[in-house]
């Protein structure tokens, strides 16, 4: 509702178009059919009331080929094509509205952020809606956990101090993740698309996450796909930053063409 009175008109994803979706992820090169048929014939349909139901599993008509991983490299093998997530650790300058999609004048030419990455990137922005005292008591929490007459602790109590300020100010700090998902035909394109990527990133103030200090990367890629994040998992808060909502919304992809230039 708040969205629809700003002009912003969002429309709810069926089944058959996430499937359609993620089918065309994981299946992005099959060697044993033609794509075309694959994404045709292997379409999800949502059960309807005149016909009785297929007992199909949505998760398991997704593949067609047994994905490959190597931990190490941080990388996911869909149909030999190498994937992997990069991860943004947090912000260094305050994003302005369509701050990845909003074409922008750079030089001598016009173009958005998005047209600036590798060929394929796919942007997946996660947000955990907080209700507000359930956050103030968490910085209350931890600014009582912050004892003694240190350094780090008196810095702790301070940033606690300046976040309430803002809670008091009205201004809403809600939690998420940012992540690229990026693809390649094999290793050396896609080391090249990574750092590609991170530079782009960096100079856009979105500060990319070292792969060194990734300890899950296999697990990166998965928690970016649609409904597989579970805040529960994450009580230690390892994989989502805290930011204020306005952030989050000069991330979205509002502002800007509604297609892509591929």
């Amino acid at each position: 509702a708040a969205l629809s009175q700003a002009g912003v008109v969002c429309r709810r994803q069926n089944g058959e178009q996430i499937h359609a979706w993620l089918l065309r992820l994981f299946n992005p090169a099959p060697s044993w059919i033609d794509r075309q048929t694959l994404y045709r014939t292997a379409r999800w349909r949502d059960s309807r009331q005149d016909t009785l139901p297929v007992d199909t599993d949505f998760s398991e008509s997704l593949f067609f080929t047994r994905p490959r991983s190597d931990a190490k490299k941080g990388v996911w093998w869909f149909d030999d094509v190498l994937h992997r997530a990069v991860s943004v650790e947090n912000l260094t300058e305050p994003p302005g509205p369509g701050h990845l999609t909003a074409e922008r004048v750079r030089g001598e030419r016009i173009n958005a952020l998005m047209d600036m990455m590798p060929p394929g990137t796919v942007a997946c922005l996660t947000l955990q809606v907080q209700p507000q005292n359930e956050l103030e008591e968490e910085f209350a929490r931890l600014g009582k956990r912050a004892l003694g007459d240190n350094v780090e602790s008196e810095r702790t109590r301070d940033q606690v101090e300046a976040a309430r300020s803002w809670l008091k100010e009205k201004h809403k700090l809600y939690r998420g993740a940012l992540t690229f998902l990026l693809k390649a035909p094999d290793m050396k394109t896609l080391d090249n698309h990574h750092l590609s990527l991170s530079t782009t990133l960096m100079n856009a103030g979105l500060k990319p996450l070292n792969p060194e200090y990734d300890l899950s990367p296999l697990n990166t890629y998965l928690r970016a796909l649609p409904m597989c994040f579970n805040p529960d998992l994450d009580r230690n808060r390892w994989y989502t930053w805290l930011t204020f909502v306005q952030h989050f919304a000069g991330l979205a992809p509002v502002y800007g063409r509604s297609t892509g230039t591929g």
